[in-house]
């Protein structure tokens, strides 16, 4: 099994200035090489800014339970 969006999101972080908002967020990661599931994932979350990475992680982790 591979890893959810939650666990993998750092690697696609890289250049993201925190805190930053839900859609800098996602232009990062499309730069970063997000795959379209990491980039659906953050579009649906409520959040719309995040204070570090880890908020971005608990935010991830939140959405795919709600699935």
């Amino acid at each position: 099994m591979g890893e959810s969006p939650a666990d993998d999101i750092k690697a696609y972080l890289d250049g993201a200035t925190f805190p930053v908002s839900k859609d800098e967020l996602i232009k990062v990661s499309e730069r970063n090489g997000a795959p379209e599931e990491v980039l659906e994932r953050l579009r649906l979350i409520d959040t719309e800014q995040f204070s570090d990475p880890e908020a971005v992680r608990a935010a991830l982790g939140n959405s795919s339970r709600r699935e």
